[in-house]
């Protein structure tokens, strides 16, 4: 029984390192990357201060409370002369000391359109701060299905150079019975050895590169370093033709950056209103108590009042120098998203053209594989029948390697293409 109690201690320990590991699916990591990508979170606080923001500039809707105290301590008490025909006697102007105190209710009656004009402006601000984190989310999506195809490019690159070092090992191992024959020389041995050595080489420099690979997808992912999981490969059916003004207008529509210009055109309107509020008179009303006892023999000292008061302000011609120069930055921000526009539409075009491109990168990268294949076959009978030397067959085998891993490296380009032209768009396809 004791014995029974060790080997599943020890089976449950050996079993540790694989349960550990998990397999991860693109949507899932994409998922995460949303969830806890600290940038994204950075760009997602930003955004909530602006609803703080829209409730401070709403405040000024509501009565104001305010309230102050002062103390005046004078050197003596003012007093004035007061002369009759009849008597002559001072008359006290100030107290050497007194408080003054007021506190009550201000209510802005009418403002010229200044405070529905910031509320307004904050609530746009809100908007085109959401649309700007969905443009970074689109560029962080993008960046972690390249990190993630990264890794199965990897895969793919490990796979075939592990069939190579098998291949060549193989070949060794036929090489030096041939030469215990006396039917190779023995730099033959040498050469091969020399190549094993450089394929293990290659082998492990990629194995290497897969453990960076998954660790730079787990910090997008907002995750400590870690290359401990797997990712599932993937299987798409890219359209061999894509409607291209269709994908134009999708991008106008849906971009985000091409949003919150849209809408910060619409906040420039709104200050260039708030700013012609200047041109007008403010109109408010005040109610509270206000106490004094700067003169000791006058009573009441305290008293309860309503304040009705209208008040203008007009800075000589800097109210209309403000306004014109808000209708230029307007006019600026609808130049830029005019630029930006284009720019978006070059880009949707950049990516269609690079994924036309991709396309025919793999049909040549097939067509590689298909000859280098045969050119070993034919290579590797030659070899077999003293027509070719060593050296001839081990090129042949490190051409048809290149050409299988410049293949699997075209289908993914495909795969990244077509996420370039999702980024683009604002929009996924599938």
């Amino acid at each position: 029984m004791k014995k029974y109690k060790k080997f599943s201690i020890l089976f449950l320990f050996m079993m540790l390192p694989i349960c550990s590991v998990y397999a991860l699916t693109l949507e899932e990591a994409v998922n995460k990357t949303l969830k806890n990508n600290f940038y994204l979170q950075s760009k997602q606080k930003e955004v909530n201060s602006k609803k703080y923001e829209i409730k401070a500039a709403s405040a000024a809707k509501y009565p104001s409370l305010f309230f102050s105290a002062t103390y005046t301590l004078l050197d003596e008490k003012k007093t004035q002369p007061f002369t009759t025909p009849f008597f002559s006697e001072k008359i006290t102007m100030s107290e050497k000391e007194y408080f003054d105190i007021f506190t009550g209710v201000k209510i802005n009656l009418y403002t010229g359109g200044l405070i529905s004009s910031n509320i307004k402006t904050k609530k746009l601000e809100y908007e085109s701060s959401k649309s700007i984190l969905s443009e970074e989310q689109l560029k962080i999506i993008f960046k972690t299905k390249k990190a993630y195809l990264d890794i199965l490019r990897l895969y793919s690159s490990k796979k075939i150079a592990e069939d190579y070092v098998k291949s060549l090992t193989s070949h060794l191992n036929d090489t030096k019975l041939m030469y215990d024959q006396g039917l190779v020389p023995y730099i033959d041995i040498l050469q091969t050895e020399v190549k094993l050595s450089e394929a293990k080489q290659k082998l492990t420099t990629i194995t290497n590169n897969i453990k960076v690979a998954k660790s730079h997808l787990s910090t997008l992912m907002g995750e400590k370093l870690n290359d401990n999981y797997h990712v599932e490969s993937l299987n798409y059916n890219i359209p061999n033709k894509l409607p291209v003004d269709q994908l134009y207008n999708i991008a106008e529509k849906n971009r985000p950056i091409l949003q919150s210009l849209k809408t910060q055109i619409k906040v420039a309107d709104q200050i260039i209103t708030a700013t012609k509020s200047q041109f007008k008179p403010k109109i408010y009303l005040i109610g509270g108590y206000k106490y004094s006892d700067m003169l000791e023999d006058i009573n009441p000292k305290g008293n309860f009042l309503i304040q009705a008061g209208i008040s203008f302000n007009l800075d000589w011609n800097k109210p209309f120098k403000e306004t014109e120069a808000r209708k230029e930055i307007k006019y600026a921000i609808i130049k830029n998203r005019e630029n930006l526009k284009l720019k978006v539409l070059l880009e949707v075009k950049k990516a269609i053209e690079d994924l036309n491109s991709a396309k025919e990168n793999l049909k040549a990268a097939k067509d590689a594989v298909t000859k280098a294949k045969e050119y070993h076959r034919i290579l590797n009978l030659k070899y077999k029948e003293g027509l070719a030397n060593n050296s001839d067959l081990l090129d042949a085998k490190a051409m048809l390697t290149d050409a299988l891993m410049r293949e699997k490296n075209a289908y993914y380009n495909i795969i990244e293409k077509y996420f370039a032209i999702e980024k683009a768009i604002g929009k996924e396809l599938r």
